[in-house]
């Protein structure tokens, strides 16, 4: 008993406590370990993906940073062209916005339905398909998630375990480094559809020629087919294989896709890509940014395609019918509220023989007579008005430089008022202003006007610039005609949708709207074209209109107040036109346009002027001896003087520089200022002369010019050249070499120096 006892006594109460307190804590420890593990597998797993956060992935950088194709399109939508890229590829760019619902359900429910529930790669999907292809074989099926997908496009390689291995790798990448959006956005604008097509944008254009955001659901899910192998999922040449393929995913009826199929059919036999507007197109590209070609955005332009047609047809036409004057190729640019809404640099972009690529809107040709609109505002701005009579009679100008300029109609006129010089296109009166404001005034304030080709003409440009011997371009002189209407602002042409240019003043807005109102002026052109010149329309409109030597270039500028168009017409090859069909033709091209389009409203009324009653004549307030008076816009009408032309008894006395031209055209009726200084207007003190080789010397010769009257002589190395009476008009034999001239005169003797060369 004492054995039993001794050996089965009860234990300490101590080793009773800590067997209780070992049982009771082991479960909290195992927690603990747990917990602690789980700790150190995060902050490690949030270690690696910083790591891959952090690691540089090149591949995706440059794909980032490469470009898009972008689709140009007109103010409606419509698609002008397409721009590729560098390796003849197209690829637009998907955004997940414009990806419509079901498209995207078929998008994922082919190549990635978990694709939102996985970090890159499916565990799931790889055992699944490891398992059927060990069943089969074969391969029946591949694993890759959509992000491998994409990771493979950014690095292609080999198909290997490894390769396989490092897109997993690279798919786990993209999915710390991108959104999902972004991930999907970029697979559906780079997965390769073959024939240089990339990504469901260029596909759907490709083959059904609509935008990814319009496709049906039966022509999506043909889409979804085809990268898998483009070549034998071709719906064009292995359409059979394609069908199988449908079949197999889609629980649709195949009857159901006949209809997309056909349109792929009908298609096919389209060219790709086409270009219309082919010069916008290019005007546009030159001025597309770097940004919008990553960005890949639709540059959607202000072209209306069917005014683009219209016109396109219209000038055409007119060129068809003028085949006798050998006029080829044309131009046209018309402008709706400061927008390009037609864009035409050629007949024919496509037609090699007339160089039908070269952009007539574009390139640099002389004027003629449309530079003169900006001479005549700034000699407002300088103290002349409509009414200041400036002189339309043979005249040399120039010293060393001698230019004797005539007017179109090989007429003169006298003494005629600036509205009327300006209306009727005289081309004299015009250079007489430029003498008088300076070349180099004018020449700035072309260039205020957006006339930058300019640049570099400087030294070459002289009293010509009046008359357009500068070399400007068509897009440069309908920008500027609009700011006679637009208050002398200068503002460029908006391409873009949207995208309003700025307005920036450079002319005075009340004399520019002044010339514009010479410009419409009906009655103050009949001296330059007729009263039936087609330039008179029925709704309100301002033309000017030019031609250059020989009749090379020919051109048209009309506006109204919501159109402008500008209008060349020529060869691309430089020759002239044959006879002198003059600037109706262009001009008509502008009417016909005008007559379509114009809203028929009024401009807006002048301001900051008041009228009063002149003499047409002497352009002074009207007395009654005035027999033919007329109204006319002043800025201030306090200083104006009374007409000093008409005298009383009926007389006209005219200035003495109107000596000769009364004589000549034998107005009898009409006398000069008796005490006339005697003036030299030819040869100029310094002038030099040139003998043109291709004509005999002796047919050539010195024009003399004096204005003046009494008897007269000129000596010349001690012989009399000639003699006679003021005034005096002709050209003189002189030989080459250098010449001291004296002309006497019956109160005075005036030396002069020339060259012959």
């Amino acid at each position: 008993m004492l054995e039993y006892s001794q050996h089965h006594q009860p234990r300490p109460l101590y080793c009773l406590s800590l067997r209780s307190l070992v049982e009771q804590e082991a479960p909290s420890l195992l927690l603990s370990r747990v917990w602690k593990g789980f700790l150190i597998l995060l902050g490690s797993l949030i270690l690696l993906g910083l790591f891959l956060f952090l690691l540089p992935y090149k591949g995706l950088e440059d794909v980032q940073k490469a470009h898009y194709s972008l689709s140009i399109k007109d103010v409606k939508g419509r698609e002008l062209y397409s721009t590729p890229l560098d390796n003849g590829l197209i690829r637009y760019r998907v955004r997940e916005y414009s990806i419509p619902k079901e498209v995207k359900s078929i998008v994922l429910l082919n190549e990635d339905r978990y694709f939102y529930y996985h970090l890159g790669v499916n565990p799931i999907s790889i055992f699944k398909t490891l398992f059927l292809n060990k069943k089969e074989g074969r391969v029946v099926s591949g694993a890759s998630t959509i992000s491998m997908q994409l990771a493979r496009i950014i690095t292609p390689r080999s198909k290997s375990l490894k390769s396989k291995a490092l897109e997993m790798f690279d798919a786990l990448r993209l999915e710390l480094k991108l959104s999902k959006s972004e991930i999907l956005s970029l697979y559906l604008s780079y997965i390769p559809f073959g024939k240089n097509i990339e990504g469901y944008g260029a596909a759907s254009k490709y083959y059904y020629g609509k935008e990814f955001s319009d496709l049906t659901i039966y022509e999506a899910s043909i889409l979804a087919v085809i990268p898998r192998s483009p070549s034998f999922y071709d719906p064009i040449k292995n359409r059979s294989n394609l069908k199988e393929a449908l079949i197999r995913n889609s629980d649709i009826p195949i009857e159901k896709f006949d209809k997309a199929l056909d349109l792929i059919d009908s298609r096919s036999r389209l060219p790709k890509n086409p270009i219309k507007a082919p010069h916008f197109v290019n005007f546009v590209m030159d001025r597309i940014t770097e940004d919008a070609y990553i960005e890949g955005v639709d540059i959607v332009t202000t072209l209306d395609l069917d005014i683009q047609m219209d016109a396109q047809y219209i000038l055409n036409q007119h060129i068809e019918n003028s085949l006798e004057h050998r006029l080829s190729n044309g131009a046209v640019l018309l402008i709706y509220k400061g927008d390009i809404v037609a864009y035409i640099g050629s007949k024919d972009f496509f037609d090699n023989e007339t160089q039908g690529q070269i952009d007539g809107v574009q390139i640099r040709r002389q004027p003629g007579s449309t530079l003169k609109p900006f001479l005549y505002e700034l000699a407002f701005e300088s103290g002349f008005t409509p009414a200041t009579i400036i002189p339309d009679i043979p005249t040399v100008f120039g010293r060393e430089e001698v230019y004797r300029p005539e007017n179109f109609s090989q007429t003169y006129n006298g003494p005629v008022r600036v509205r009327t010089a300006l209306a009727s296109s005289l081309n004299i009166p015009a250079v007489y202003l430029l003498e008088r404001l300076g070349v180099d005034p004018f020449i700035k304030r072309l260039k205020e006007l957006g006339f930058n080709s300019l640049n570099g003409q400087e030294d070459i440009l002289g009293l010509g610039l009046a008359v357009g011997n500068a070399e400007v371009t068509l897009y440069e002189l309908i920008r500027a005609f609009r700011s006679f209407k637009n208050s002398g602002n200068y503002q460029d042409l908006n391409w873009i949708k949207g995208d309003v240019k700025e307005n920036y003043p450079v002319m005075d807005p009340i004399y520019a709207s002044l010339t514009r109102d010479i410009l419409s002026d009906k009655r103050a052109r009949v001296l330059g074209f007729g009263r039936n010149t087609l330039l008179n329309t029925a709704y309100p409109s301002y033309f000017k209109t030019g031609t250059s030597n020989q009749f090379t270039n020919i051109w048209a500028l009309g506006g109204t107040p919501d159109l402008a168009c500008g209008v060349w017409m020529g060869n691309f090859s430089g020759n002239s036109v044959i006879g002198t069909p003059g600037s109706s033709i262009p001009a008509r091209i502008i009417i016909d346009l005008f007559d379509e389009l114009s809203s028929k409203e009024e401009f807006q009324p002048l301001y900051g002027l008041e009228k009063a009653k002149i003499c047409s004549l002497s352009g002074g307030l009207a007395t009654v001896n005035c027999p033919d008076t007329t109204y006319e816009y002043f800025k201030d009408i306090s200083n104006l003087k009374k007409c000093d032309y008409h005298k009383d008894g009926g007389g006209v006395v005219l200035p003495g520089e109107y000596l000769q031209w009364s004589s000549i055209y034998n107005y009898d009726n009409v006398s000069t200022i008796s005490d006339i200084e005697v003036s030299i207007l030819s040869p100029q003190d310094g002038a030099e002369f040139y003998y043109s080789p291709e004509i005999p010397e002796g047919s050539q010769g010195v024009e003399f010019q004096i204005n003046g009257k009494g008897k007269f002589n000129i000596i010349g190395k001690g012989e009399e050249i000639i003699s006679g009476t003021l005034p005096y008009q002709g050209i003189i034999y002189l030989d080459k070499g250098e010449w001291e001239l004296e002309f006497r005169f019956e109160n005075k003797i005036v030396l002069r120096y020339i060259k012959v060369s």
